[in-house]
């Protein structure tokens, strides 16, 4: 597998151009992170550490990317430690110091979910610090590992004493789950990040004096219909967007439907 990747990097100017940038984004990131971290300013750290591809791991194994990142986190030149030894011996160092120096305490201090699900550690998972998509993701687990903690929170964020992060999820993600949602609990988290991402666009929305108009049919099922439902509903309920929804069914029929209501 190793030499295949070398033999790609070495023959595709494309592949390795594509594989440089990347290592570059990761390492510039990473070091950057790092300067927080060693600061105490943790709030600043990025989620470099999270999404940067874990040491001898499948994405690892098959790009060999994270020997690129840690030459460029630790290159040879500027750590004396390094200087006169053999290529494999340096790139097995760096590899194990970019892991050890940098990934642990990073992810550490960035608090991921995921670190906590895999220690089966439920009752210390810090859930205003939850990504939006995890949230999402993992919010049937939460419910059923650490169904009191989880329920506080929720109710926390339904009377606005702390938030709930919506950033990265698409409207018709949040749609989608909440059409397959089982209901309960699960079913109030796709409505509060509903809300909070119609409050975030709110404060930059544009929109004057418009009227969303959704035209779909049975013959949309999935995420054609997803999408058109989403946005149709996320422009209605928009500040100084006319909150009225205009769905269009098949054989011209239509249907105006008032908005807000409560919840999607």
């Amino acid at each position: 597998m190793a030499r295949k990747v070398m033999d790609k990097y070495s023959d595709d100017p494309n592949y390795r151009f594509l594989l440089e940038r990347i290592s570059d984004y990761f390492a510039e990131r990473l070091k950057n992170d790092m300067k927080f971290y060693e600061s105490g300013e943790f709030r600043k750290v990025s989620l470099a550490a999270k999404w940067c591809p874990s040491l001898d791991y499948s994405y690892d194994r098959v790009t060999l990317i994270c020997e690129s990142i840690a030459k460029k986190v630790f290159p040879r030149e500027m750590y004396p430690e390094y200087e006169g030894i053999e290529e494999a011996h340096y790139a097995y160092r760096v590899r194990d110091r970019l892991r050890k120096q940098v990934l642990v305490p990073l992810r550490k201090v960035l608090e991921l979910p995921e670190v906590y699900i895999g220690a089966n550690r439920w009752d210390s998972i810090p859930y205003n610090r939850v990504a939006s998509v995890a949230m999402s993701l993992y919010k049937n687990k939460f419910l059923k590992h650490d169904r009191a903690r989880f329920t506080k929170y929720l109710e926390e964020v339904k009377a606005e004493k702390i938030k709930i992060t919506a950033g990265a999820l698409l409207p018709h993600l949040m749609v989608k789950s909440s059409l397959n949602r089982p209901g309960g609990y699960s079913g109030q988290v796709d409505d509060l990040q509903w809300k909070r991402m119609v409050e975030d666009l709110s404060k930059e929305c544009k929109l004057r004096n418009c009227m969303a108009v959704c035209d779909v049919s049975g013959s949309m099922k999935g995420t054609p219909m997803e999408v058109a439902v989403a946005l149709g509903i996320l422009v209605s309920e928009l500040r100084n967007c006319m909150a009225v929804l205009t769905l269009i069914f098949k054989k011209c029929s239509t249907e105006f439907l008032k908005l807000p209501w409560k919840g999607i």
